[in-house]
């Protein structure tokens, strides 16, 4: 488990928070460098299953203020039938007759 953080400005970064493997960030570190942002109810704040989120930065005591939207749960409400996994909807794993993410696209 980790998070993204993204900026408008294009500027993103990912935090690992509880990798079995490799440097994990502490849940003290993550609220020194993010715990401003997390809090502040008007910043818009987009998640992938927000349901699992919350639970895994409220156990480490990280506040999230104001969730704004989960993509997870928007896919569902669109079609309940597809594969609602972050790969899935990033497009991984696609075959030819879906439509691709363009991962090297500059917006």
């Amino acid at each position: 488990m980790g998070v993204a953080f993204a900026a408008r400005s294009g500027h993103h970064c990912y935090v690992p928070l509880a990798h079995e493997a490799g440097p994990n960030v502490g849940a003290d570190q993550l609220r020194d460098w993010f715990g401003a942002i997390l809090i502040d109810p008007s910043i818009e704040k987009v998640a992938h299953d927000w349901k699992r989120a919350l639970h895994e930065l409220a156990a480490g005591q990280v506040g999230v203020s104001h969730p704004t939207f989960d993509v997870r749960l928007g896919s569902f409400l669109c079609d309940p039938q597809r594969d609602h996994s972050i790969l899935a909807l990033a497009g991984c794993g696609t075959t030819e007759s879906s439509p691709r993410v363009n991962v090297d696209a500059r917006y």
